[in-house]
């Protein structure tokens, strides 16, 4: 939805957002919106295959992991299905690559990069101390 307002708040420059594969799929009917009213975006999708902070909460503390897995989503087909262009990046390279072309065709793009999410708890610890 922000994405959205930055393109109407600013109509002729490009508009990145980014999320989390499951924060983006609580929120993927905003593809559906962004080609009717015709407001292109390009989505950064960072794919690690889990709720991630629910993840590391649950680690931390001890519980068993439970409703945290994600995966099996086809990212270039849930873009056709609303409409928009879609590919997937495993590295920083390609996701270089893929920015460029998006922002350069003018339409809405979905870009899921994927990612280990093996550090996430080191790093969060790490956070805290600072």
């Amino acid at each position: 939805p922000g994405a959205l307002a930055a393109r109407l708040a600013h109509p002729d420059r490009p508009v990145v957002a980014f999320s989390g594969d499951g924060g983006f799929l609580m929120a993927v009917a905003e593809l559906q919106t962004a080609q009717r009213e015709k407001l292109p975006i390009v989505v950064v999708v960072f794919d690690d295959e889990e709720i991630g902070l629910i993840r590391i909460k649950q680690e931390i503390k001890g519980i068993p992991l439970n409703g945290v897995k994600l995966g099996g989503v086809d990212w270039e087909k849930l873009g056709a299905a609303f409409g928009a262009d879609a590919t997937v990046v495993e590295t920083e390279h390609a996701l270089g690559d893929a920015l460029g072309a998006a922002v350069r065709s003018g339409r809405t793009t979905v870009i899921a990069a994927r990612i280990d999410p093996s550090g996430y708890v080191d790093q969060f610890n790490a956070l805290r101390e600072l």
